[in-house]
């Protein structure tokens, strides 16, 4: 899997959309690799900014797009450099589905770095159950872990109203 990390990487540094990029923001380094599906995405952070841009490809060619950061604090964030990351994703996902043994509907997979490299991968549940678990890229050690309900993340007023609506449509078949 860091073979193919290294591959979008070498091919996305080899584009123009990159290269015009890295020309105007000459501070910007790799945050984070983000994976949904088969899809790789890496981000680069912008300290001038504060922002970060996300690369993808699509028709065959990369495009960007720069976003706000989604965080607690107002921090830098850290530089993810490959050469440090010593347990790869198959490895990440043999030991969360060692603790957590389901096959789930949704994978969100993501290489980063807050102070140590980590994989942070989540699951969705066919039972809309969330499982999320931080994996130490070098070591392998679980850092962090927790399930929850999708439903959890709904307030109770929406939650209302999602179940009212099912019920109505559930009267009109």
């Amino acid at each position: 899997m860091l073979d193919q990390i290294k591959d979008i990487l070498k091919e996305l540094k080899d584009s123009k959309e990159f290269k015009k990029f890295q020309t105007k923001n000459p501070t910007a380094y790799l945050c984070n690799v983000c994976r949904l599906d088969d899809n790789w995405q890496p981000d680069y952070y912008e300290p001038e900014k504060d922002k970060i841009v996300s690369f993808t490809k699509q028709d065959g060619e990369f495009i960007s797009q720069e976003s706000e950061i989604f965080r607690k604090e107002k921090t830098k964030l850290d530089e993810l450099n490959l050469n440090e990351i010593k347990i790869d994703l198959a490895k990440a996902e043999e030991i969360m589905s060692s603790k957590y043994p389901v096959e789930p509907s949704q994978k969100i997979i993501v290489l980063l770095k807050d102070k140590i490299p980590m994989w942070n991968i989540t699951y969705l549940t066919l039972k809309l159950e969330i499982i999320n678990m931080k994996i130490d890229a070098i070591s392998g050690k679980i850092i962090e872990d927790k399930i929850e309900s999708a439903w959890s993340l709904v307030s109770p007023k929406t939650f209302e109203e999602t179940k009212k609506q099912i019920e109505n449509q559930k009267k009109k078949n």
